[in-house]
């Protein structure tokens, strides 16, 4: 509609996962080690089906210079092989993802090129796990420990991050292209939880009842903040009709590491494109790497 332009997209999936066979899982050696001792608990040898089902919208609005695009996603997985593949009925796991972003492109000159964005990131999952029903172990004190319905573990977490990319570009000469610009954000993950009942077999506690994993390790971080400032510049270069050359590198700087701030890497990046025909796109190499310090 004259300069303004807009975009939708919706994704609907959702299936009960082929029939998986799983011959043995870790629960096996469990009931190898433990035989004529306790009863068996593996559900292997045995299938089972990875279910999924999920959602994805997104939307793009489009005025002059100006872009507006963002989005939805969620997710519903489960149930599925536990860590050290364990075969269950009781697994599960949620994510949800909002988004959106501003963009802005303009040529001030046939040579001089800017953009820049503003973005922000909303997420939360939640995954659920219970392996193992009947499963015995020994306590400290060398007693037999029964969980009836097994062991269990929920985890959740809830995120956030804002931040912004600026960068230039300028045609320095015919057929080569110099980008630098520069990037900021921050990211913070609160309300990390898990809750089990793995260790209710040292504490002494009843073997249904789960524990928040900060109240049993008073230590463990459930919140963790970052700040990212980096800067990059990249020229790109046609040396001939077919062939690209591209060279680049990128500094990061991180708020968490080190007292205050510290510097993450630098990574250079160097890229070859090579195409024979005007309509074939035959080799494309890159090569990146990244110096901790």
């Amino acid at each position: 509609l004259n300069e303004f332009e807009t975009s939708f997209y919706a994704d609907y999936y959702t299936t009960d996962g082929a029939r998986l066979f799983i011959n043995a899982d870790q629960m096996s050696l469990y009931d190898e080690n433990t035989s004529g001792i306790f009863p068996p608990i593996s559900l292997a040898p045995g299938s089972f089906r990875e279910e999924q089902e999920q959602f994805n919208f997104s939307y793009k609005f489009k005025y002059l210079d100006f872009t507006l695009h963002g989005g939805f996603f969620s997710k519903h997985w489960g149930p599925f092989l536990t860590e050290g593949y364990i075969l269950n009925e009781e697994s599960t796991e949620e994510v949800e993802h909002s988004y959106l972003a501003l963009e802005y492109q303009r040529f001030f000159t046939e040579r001089l090129e800017f953009s820049g964005k503003m973005y922000a990131d909303v997420f939360g999952g939640e995954r659920s796990e219970q392996v193992a029903p009947g499963i015995t172990l020994s306590t400290p004190s060398d007693e037999w420990f029964v969980y009836p319905n097994g062991l269990v573990w929920k985890y959740r977490a809830n995120g956030w991050r804002i931040g912004g990319e600026t960068q230039i570009n300028y045609r320095l000469f015919t057929n080569n292209d110099l980008t630098v610009g520069a990037a900021y954000e921050y990211l913070a993950v609160e309300d990390f939880r898990i809750r089990t009942n793995e260790f209710n077999y040292i504490r002494g506690f009843p073997p249904d009842e789960l524990h928040d994993l900060a109240d049993l390790i008073p230590d463990v971080q459930t919140s963790s903040y970052q700040t990212v400032v980096s800067v990059f510049v990249q020229d790109k270069w046609k040396i001939r009709q077919n062939v690209d050359l591209t060279l680049g590198v990128r500094g990061d700087l991180f708020s968490d590491l080190e007292e205050n701030w510290g510097l993450g890497g630098v990574t250079p990046k160097v890229g070859i494109t090579y195409q024979p025909k005007s309509n074939l796109n035959i080799m494309s190499i890159e090569v990146s790497t990244n110096s901790l310090y």
